[in-house]
C-alpha cells in the first residue's frame, strides 16, 4: 500500500475514468446501434459506478495513510459493499421504475464486472512493490 500513497493522486481519478469511457461507449452502443435495448434510466447506471469509484479510491487512499496494515481487508470489504450495494442499487430500480429489467440487469452486471476488473489491475499494480520480491526459503 506503500506505492498506493505515492501514486494516487495521479491514479485517483483512473477508476472513474474508465467508467466514464464505459459509459459512454455503452451509450453509443445502445442509442446508436441497439436502439431497442436503449433504456431512459441508462444514464444512472454509469453515474452510479463513477460514484462508487470515487468512494473506493477515497477509501483505499484513507486506509494507505491511516493504517496501511489492514489496506487487503478494506479492499475485501469494499467488494462485499459495493456487491451489496449494487444489488439494492437494481432493486431500487425495480421498484420505482420496473421496465427494462433484462436490459438493466444485463448493462448492470457488465459495468459491474467491467468497475472489477479495472479495479483490481488498478490495485495490483499499486500494490506491487519494483524490486521487491518475496523471501525464498
Amino acid at each position: 500500500m506503500n506505492q498506493f500513497k505515492n501514486r494516487s493522486k495521479h491514479i485517483v481519478l483512473l477508476l472513474p475514468l474508465a467508467m466514464v469511457i464505459a459509459g459512454t461507449l455503452g451509450w453509443l452502443l445502445l442509442y446508436g446501434l441497439l436502439p431497442s435495448l436503449y433504456f431512459r434510466w441508462y444514464p444512472l447506471i454509469p453515474a452510479y459506478f463513477i460514484s462508487l469509484g470515487l468512494l473506493v479510491v477515497t477509501a483505499m487512499n484513507y486506509y494507505s495513510k491511516s493504517k496501511p496494515s489492514i489496506g487487503l481487508m478494506i479492499y475485501l470489504f469494499l467488494r462485499v459493499v459495493k456487491m451489496i450495494l449494487t444489488a439494492g442499487f437494481v432493486y431500487l430500480y425495480y421498484l420505482i421504475v420496473g421496465r427494462n429489467m433484462t436490459a438493466t440487469l444485463v448493462t448492470t452486471s457488465i459495468f459491474y464486472l467491467l468497475f472489477l476488473f479495472v479495479e483490481t489491475s488498478i490495485f495490483f499494480r499499486l500494490g506491487k512493490t519494483p524490486g521487491t520480491d518475496a523471501p525464498s526459503n
